[in-house]
């Protein structure tokens, strides 16, 4: 039996087993082929799956549908036909007719006439008992190609602003000026912090510890520092176990520098750590108030060097100068009440 598949259109996707009436004579004279897209459009969309129908087409022949869904979605129809039933009664003058009215040449249109099968009622039936089985199986796995391809490409995409994502943070952890860490803390047996071991450092941190991170990654601080100060492990500790962040400013006997460092923790047990250099930070907010106040570099305010007061409030009292060696001199509660004053 011919079989062939039909977007919504009317088109032919695929076909096997054309009759030759319908393959040389039908569909190759122009009105007689808008006969043919006609009735096969006729049950498009109005078949369910696991339904079929059969027809007269408008050129004579029974014609049998049924529809092809992906899904929930109708994509085109399966047909089979261009036959008789063997209890139908023909009639052959209907066929000469059909000849002269599309200029067939009569006699070959008239042997292919009779070259038209005849097929049982309850063969028909059973035969597309399978197309809709088939149908159904088609259908099936073409939703899975649909969905495995959706899959592929959702992950394509997935992997591509990954990908992006990664880039972008690489980039940032590599330029950031900060020195960045990640580490895990180590516990004794009675869960005090007793070290805690390197993960992940940037080149900001190598730059500002000297440590690099082929030597310090996988090692404990204590391998790597082995004098650090218990404070760091202890104040590290606590984030790690805790997940409260912390900000501090201390000094690394080892490394010989005071750190800013703010600590945080992502998860139980890990930390991460920024930090800064904070002399360099000193100087740099020195620099700054050399510029609000107008602060000559040298420490000197004055074309003369000016006297101090203590303890008492001159007219002539400017401000303190933190970079005046006489100013460093007084403890921090004294700074109020040091002046630079005009020589008299």
């Amino acid at each position: 039996m011919v079989t062939a598949i039909l977007d919504l259109k009317g088109n032919i996707i695929e076909s096997a087993g054309w009759q030759n009436i319908c393959k040389n004579f039908h569909r190759m004279n122009p009105e007689s082929a808008k006969n043919c897209t006609e009735s096969d459009l006729h049950l498009s969309g109005k078949l369910k799956p696991g339904e079929f129908k059969e027809y007269h087409c408008k050129n004579n022949l029974w014609d049998i549908v049924t529809p092809l869904y992906i899904g929930d979605k109708l994509f085109g129809n399966i047909f089979t036909g261009q036959f008789f039933y063997d209890d139908d009664v023909v009639d052959e003058n209907l066929f000469i007719n059909q000849a002269k009215k599309y200029g067939f040449n009569e006699e070959d249109y008239m042997r292919e006439f009779r070259q038209i099968p005849r097929f049982n009622r309850e063969k028909v039936m059973l035969f597309m008992s399978f197309l809709i089985k088939f149908t159904s199986l088609i259908s099936r796995l073409s939703l899975s190609n649909i969905q495995l391809a959706k899959e592929i490409s959702e992950r394509k995409l997935a992997e591509g602003a990954l990908k992006e994502s990664e880039e972008k943070y690489r980039s940032l952890f590599n330029e950031m000026i900060e020195g960045f860490a990640l580490h895990e803390i180590i516990c004794n047996a009675k869960g005090i912090p007793v070290d805690y071991r390197f993960l992940l450092i940037n080149p900001s941190f190598e730059k500002l510890t000297g440590l690099r991170a082929e030597e310090a990654i996988g090692k404990t601080v204590l391998q790597v520092l082995p004098g650090t100060e218990p404070y760091w492990i202890e104040a590290y500790g606590k984030v790690a176990l805790t997940g409260k962040p912390v900000t501090f400013e201390n000094y690394s006997k080892d490394l010989d520098q005071y750190y800013r460092v703010v600590a945080f923790s992502h998860q139980k047990g890990q930390f991460a750590v920024l930090f800064e250099d904070s002399n360099r930070t000193q100087t740099s907010r020195r620099s700054i108030e050399r510029k609000r106040r107008k602060i000559p570099s040298d420490g000197g305010c004055f074309p003369r060097r000016c006297r101090h007061s203590i303890g008492r409030k001159n007219p002539f009292c400017q401000y303190w100068n933190p970079f005046d060696p006489w100013c460093r001199a007084f403890r921090p509660n004294q700074r109020y009440s040091c002046r630079r004053i005009y020589p008299s």
